[in-house]
């Protein structure tokens, strides 16, 4: 089911603490619509309707959709670029331990689609990243995503298992 910005204009509230990289995606999407709209219109405006699939250990979710109604879905489907990597990375690029050239280099992160589709994905997330870091509701949201990644659920290896099943025709 698609979660949409139809919802009342609230902070968003944990579902679980234990929620995973979905739970993070979706919430800190509420939040950035709520709290920072320059960056929500920003966001949509680079999505431009494209849908994207982000892959975090071994969990897969789809955002995207037309124009302000970008959501977010659970599962495999179409996306015009696919992005794979794993909490750990992604906490690592947030606290400024590697690079995103770092991260691709290393293979820690995998990202596949058409050049132009995949400097579109990195335009979104820049907007993205720009706004959540001026949302309270983002910091409290890291935060405990932070906490599921340390405590062991955002491991580097299935990356690895998941690159290997790849195959190199496949790497972007």
């Amino acid at each position: 089911m698609w979660s949409n910005s139809s919802s009342p204009k609230r902070s968003p509230a944990p579902r679980n603490p234990e929620a995973g990289f979905g739970a993070l995606i979706e919430e800190s999407l509420t939040a950035l619509r709520i709290g920072q709209p320059r960056a929500w219109v920003g966001l949509c405006a680079a999505l431009d309707g494209r849908v994207l699939a982000l892959t975090v250990d071994g969990e897969t979710w789809r955002v995207g959709g037309p124009g302000e109604a970008v959501a977010v879905r659970q599962g495999a489907g179409a996306a015009v670029a696919r992005l794979t990597t794993t909490g750990a990375c992604l906490l690592d690029l947030v606290d400024g331990r590697s690079t995103l050239l770092d991260a691709l280099l290393s293979e820690r992160m995998l990202l596949v689609g058409p050049v132009d589709e995949c400097l579109r994905f990195f335009d979104a997330w820049r907007i993205y990243l720009l706004g959540a870091v001026r949302s309270d509701a983002c910091a409290v949201l890291l935060a405990r995503y932070r906490a599921t990644v340390v405590a062991g659920q955002g491991g580097d290896r299935w990356l690895t298992e998941k690159w290997r099943s790849l195959g190199a025709a496949s790497r972007v």
